[in-house]
């Protein structure tokens, strides 16, 4: 028994390390400046060029951020391979592309905020990528005017993470250059031009100066959320619900990065009742408005999907009982829970449950059953 315990003892322990020191002690970007994210924006024709990136972060200067790893999730330090200001250089130059022998704007950059982590969502990994980049613009030989640019996105994967938070960290860099090359072309202002041989030495002359609480914000255009319209059918059945048929147009949207799609929609069904509790049997025609929400597992163009709908829908039904026939109005909601599959947002196919339940409704008070749709994007 005594060598079953240390035996045992020994493996939770190995268990134990192995869970613990998974994923190694931090996560290395290694530079590559070739990247698609830099190449397919380059800013050709800039006319400036960044001279020197200052970090005045408070952390150590190879350090971008904290990830999460190992199957207890980890944290560690997201660190570059180069001091970040180094890194962010190199993007800007390969960025911004200038005349090499044409005279330049000298700018100097200073990274205020710059931090990539990882989060957690409903059934999703989060990650996370802000930055704040101040660009000080020569408009005399010792005045500086500084443009602000910022960055903040969230991208989600049911999936790890981290293996996409390098992309994220270069897409932001880049589009804090953008907004300021953006700015720059849009200001009415008669900036200072040097050669290029002698744009690092003035830049050298401000660039330690405080930089003002007060700054021009470059425009942050934030995409709007793409639509995906479609228009779907659904078989429902259950105890009361013999076939139900179910015609809807749907409204569904989707913010850049996110996994989520809310939506709206208008709905006909069209349901055949047998209530064999009250001896009723009979067709009912309901309308109303539906609002659900599509959870992605991925973003890839084919992807699993949870999704959810609530419609309250009303209508008018007619009994009758033989001598007399009564005629009664009836409000109420219809849930349907699902799970499915998406073929690049052209074409939903899903199943699920659902459950109703109808006031002032004789034929069909209540019911639960299952259900089963497609849905088709126009």
């Amino acid at each position: 028994m005594t060598i079953q315990k240390n035996i045992l003892s020994v493996i939770l322990t190995i268990i134990a390390v192995v869970l613990i020191g998974c994923g190694g002690n931090q996560v290395l970007l290694k530079p590559n400046y070739s990247k698609h994210e830099i190449v397919a924006n380059k800013v050709k024709n800039a006319n400036v060029r960044t001279t020197a990136v200052i970090d005045r972060r408070t952390v150590d200067k190879d350090v971008i951020g904290s990830a999460r790893v190992g199957m207890l999730d980890k944290t560690v330090p997201y660190r570059t391979a180069v001091p970040v200001a180094a890194f962010v250089k190199r993007i800007f130059d390969s960025l911004l592309v200038a005349d090499s022998s044409a005279a330049v704007i000298p700018v100097v950059a200073y990274i205020d905020t710059m931090e990539v982590k990882e989060g957690n969502e409903l059934f999703a990994e989060t990650g996370i990528f802000q930055a704040k980049v101040i660009f000080g613009v020569p408009v005399t030989r010792d005045s500086l005017l500084y443009i602000t640019t910022r960055f903040d996105e969230t991208i989600s994967s049911a999936l790890d993470i981290t293996d996409r938070l390098e992309p994220l960290i270069y897409k932001g860099i880049v589009d804090c250059g953008r907004q300021f090359a953006d700015k720059v072309r849009s200001m009415n202002v008669q900036w200072f031009n040097a050669p290029p041989d002698s744009a690092s030495a003035i830049v050298a002359r401000v660039q330690e100066r405080s930089v003002p609480a007060q700054t021009i914000e470059a425009v942050v255009q934030k995409p709007a959320p793409k639509s995906y319209p479609d228009i779907g059918f659904m078989f429902s059945g259950g105890n009361k619900i013999q076939s139900g048929f179910r015609f809807s147009y749907n409204m569904y949207a989707q913010k850049d990065s996110s996994l989520t799609m809310p939506g709206f929609g208008y709905i006909l069904e069209i349901l055949s009742i047998d209530n064999a509790d009250k001896e009723i049997k009979g067709t009912m025609v309901t309308f109303g408005g539906a609002f659900g929400v599509r959870f992605l597992m991925s973003d890839a163009p084919t992807s699993g999907f949870i999704g959810g709908t609530g419609s309250l829908v009303f209508g008018n039904e007619s009994i009758d009982y033989g001598g007399s026939t009564k005629t009664s109005f009836f409000i109420g909601p219809i849930i349907r829970e699902t799970i499915g599959v998406t073929f690049n947002k052209k074409a939903y196919l899903e199943f699920g449950l659902y459950e109703v339940k109808l006031f002032g409704s004789t034929m069909l008070p209540d019911d639960i059953g299952f259900t089963a749709g497609l849905a088709f994007g126009i």
